[in-house]
């Protein structure tokens, strides 16, 4: 049987609090308000430089990116070597 003291149940609810504390922000996209909490807030904005984006806007973004490459025609490969010097049978590798 565990026994919890004062200490551990306040830090039990500040943290139960500071889950339930929400914010009102805006999707730099599309102007769309949503209520998340501020980590939340924070981590979309690190993947998205410093901007708010919705869900919504946020998967859209995503299947344009997917689009975008699967829609890359191999052709376009080869006027890129040799607009940019290489030889036919050179590696080109990104990173």
């Amino acid at each position: 049987m565990v026994l919890s003291t004062p200490e551990t149940q306040t830090a039990a609810a500040t943290k139960l609090i500071s889950q339930l504390e929400v914010e009102f922000v805006i999707c730099d996209c599309c102007g769309l308000t949503e209520e998340c909490t501020p980590a939340y807030i924070a981590h979309v904005r690190e993947l998205y430089y410093g901007k708010w984006i919705c869900g919504l806007c946020g998967e859209a973004i995503k299947d344009e990116i997917i689009r975008s490459y699967s829609a890359f025609d191999c052709s376009h490969e080869t006027d890129s070597k040799a607009q940019f010097g290489f030889a036919e049978g050179d590696e080109v590798y990104a990173e």
